[in-house]
């Protein structure tokens, strides 16, 4: 990756988990997002299933690179918020390659935020970081993973969560993406991240204003 500011070294990733869907399951989760305001065009479009773990039914939200699945983050689809991903897989944006050659890309914090920016924002990319607000280099591999989509962007939305982790985040991606090719977006006064925006009366318009 020659003087790529973004790059690290290569390594050998694991595959991702591989999945095992029901059917009756599907339905479920698309009602769960329905909840949320989401489409089952935009889930499907997003590569969004289910899969049967020994912790129940989790949502899954499949990464690829290139057309390649290499990562697999989860979610519970009942019950407590429980999140967890495959390990030892490549962490990489989820959406990265929604890029498609675009010199502009969004960037947000969860796997239902960028869904909500797809339900207001046509034909424009979205990445969501894999994992939530978090810093360091060990956290923040998944920049250093998109260093041959970045060096071709030329303006970056940060869309991060309103609190203090997301915040903080922000400020990192900012640093290490380039502060000049940067631009933030605020949410609307009480709302957390783009989900919060998308339910409220209006919301897609509130959150298509927002950037």
């Amino acid at each position: 990756l020659g003087m790529n500011p973004y790059a690290t070294e290569s390594r050998t990733y694991n595959p991702p988990t591989p999945l095992m869907t029901v059917l009756s399951d599907q339905d479920k989760m698309y009602k769960w997002f329905a909840a949320r305001g989401i489409s089952k065009e935009v889930v499907d479009q997003n590569n969004v299933t289910t899969h049967t773990t020994e912790k129940g039914t989790a949502i899954a939200f499949l990464h690829y690179r290139d057309g390649k699945h290499v990562h697999t983050a989860f979610r519970a689809l009942s019950g407590k918020k429980i999140m967890w991903q495959d390990t030892g897989t490549e962490r990489i944006f989820w959406g990265l390659d929604d890029i498609r050659g675009a010199t502009q890309v969004l960037i947000t914090e969860g796997h239902p935020d960028k869904l909500a920016w797809n339900m207001v924002v046509d034909n424009f990319p979205v990445w969501s970081i894999p994992d939530g607000a978090g810093t360091g280099d060990t956290k923040l591999t998944y920049v250093a993973s998109a260093a041959d989509k970045l060096e071709h962007i030329d303006r970056v939305y940060l869309a991060l969560d309103a609190d203090e982790a997301g915040q903080e985040m922000m400020h990192e991606l900012a640093r290490r993406i380039g502060i000049g090719k940067c631009y933030i977006v605020t949410y609307p006064e009480g709302c957390k991240d783009a989900n919060d925006v998308l339910l409220l009366e209006n919301g897609s318009t509130l959150l298509a204003q927002a950037w």
